[in-house]
């Protein structure tokens, strides 16, 4: 991995003068707003810089600051006083309306930030207004609930078809305002809004710690007047880290290794296997969880894998058959795994092998586990492990969720037992809640 020089950040503030004296005149006011990205950088280590990714409409930045321009200034400011210096000019774009840019931080500045902040007392006259932008899919829903009979709909029936997994080829479908369909989706999923609510309970539990608190927004995905796609998963900026085992050796980039050890010290993880699969049967079978010793991969594949890599390859090839109903959408989304590096398929395959490769998938996979629900499925589960969080936080355990997977400071010895045990609850009174058909 490769080192970073101090160089980068130029002349930044060494003392609580320099730093003050930097800010300007002002500083009363922007010290505060800075003191809550500083909080949330406080995680890189010492010994070594660090870098992140930061965007205007990353979960982060608007969490912190509620608004892309104010997020902007924020970054500005940061990059003034040397706690943060841009190292890659190049954006890396995450969907359509988020991109982001790689930034090092510095961790001397990021204490001193802090140390200032509780030594002047600024932070007395601080005010959380973070609510707005975050939340405003959830009070349009809650406010503007007659806007679905305020806006002329020349075919109702149509928001009826409306689903999280649906791909809507259909222009007045297009033609509806944000609010009109995201309302729609709400009688859809009644579940969303109880979920909001929880993670606002939930996120209490992590005071300041912006990077750790769940964000449960539905989006609507334009695709010009052609089609739209709905989106929704209950996660946070902390997901977006990568794991120390996928960092290129090339990057300094901050891990999630780093900051659990940061946070926690000792810390205990309980990792869900083949979750999506697991849920998927669970929604199948009446809300029953499935035993912990079925490997869902192996019996999908109908036997045992002769090495870890072609374990992971077949999990690979599994994920493009269950988010690709159409198999020749299928078959593309294979096409592209195989130049990203991502799956490996013989060379001498053509298209009809790689076809049929993808029938026999799918129908070992619907015997396994029954009918797919596409990326619906991470509603319910973010959803149901979004109930084990709250279970876990409330018992008194200092925990973090990852999607499937469960960090807990300290020797948890009995973590495994205890995550499989709420899980099972869990999912139980989430189906009879939200999915038993009466």
């Amino acid at each position: 991995m490769r080192e970073l020089p101090i160089e980068i950040f130029g002349n930044y503030p060494k003392t609580e003068d320099e730093l003050i004296s930097r800010l300007g005149r002002k500083w009363k006011v922007i010290l505060p707003m800075l003191y809550k990205l500083a909080f949330n950088l406080r995680y890189c280590p010492r010994t070594q810089i660090r870098t992140i990714e930061l965007g205007l409409h990353s979960q982060l930045m608007i969490s912190l600051y509620d608004y892309p321009m104010k997020a902007q200034r924020m970054i500005n400011l940061a990059m003034k006083i040397g706690m943060l210096a841009l190292v890659d000019m190049t954006y890396n774009y995450h969907g359509k309306e988020h991109r982001s840019r790689r930034f090092a931080v510095n961790r001397e500045v990021v204490d001193l930030v802090l140390k200032t902040s509780v030594e002047t007392n600024v932070l007395f006259n601080v005010t959380n207004t973070t609510t707005n932008y975050m939340h405003a899919t959830t009070d349009t829903i809650k406010e503007r609930k007659e806007s679905k009979e305020t806006y002329t709909i020349k075919d109702p029936s149509k928001l009826l078809e409306i689903s999280i997994d649906s791909e809507r080829r259909d222009m007045r479908l297009c033609d509806m305002p944000d609010d009109v369909l995201i309302a729609a989706l709400l009688q859809r999923y009644p579940q969303i809004v109880r979920y909001q609510e929880l993670s606002e309970v939930i996120n209490a539990f992590y005071g300041e710690d912006s990077v750790f608190k769940l964000r449960v927004r539905p989006s609507v995905e334009r695709h010009g007047m052609q089609y739209v796609t709905f989106r929704l998963r209950a996660s946070s900026p902390f997901c977006s880290v990568v794991k120390e085992s996928r960092r290129k050796p090339e990057c300094c980039d901050l891990c999630r290794e780093e900051i659990l050890e940061e946070k926690f010290g000792i810390y205990k993880r309980y990792d869900v296997k083949s979750s999506i699969y697991r849920v998927t049967w669970m929604l199948n079978n009446g809300g029953k969880w499935p035993e912990e010793d079925i490997d869902f991969y192996g019996v999908i594949y109908g036997g045992k894998f002769s090495n870890v890599f072609a374990r992971d390859n077949f999990k690979m090839f599994c994920q493009l058959v269950y988010f690709n109903s159409n198999d020749r959408k299928c078959l593309n989304a294979v096409h592209n795994a195989v130049k990203e590096g991502k799956l490996a398929i013989p060379e001498e395959y053509e298209d009809t092998k790689i076809l049929e490769m993808i029938a026999d998938v799918r129908e070992s996979m619907h015997e396994a586990i029954g009918k797919g629900y596409g990326s619906e499925i991470f509603v319910h589960e973010s959803f149901i492990y979004m109930d084990v969080l709250y279970k876990l936080l409330t018992l008194g355990y200092d925990v973090i969720e990852v999607y499937d997977c469960f960090y807990v400071k300290g020797e948890c010895t009995e973590l495994p037992s205890l995550c499989r045990s709420l899980i099972e609850t869990s999912a139980k009174e989430y189906y009879d809640l939200y999915v038993r058909k009466e």
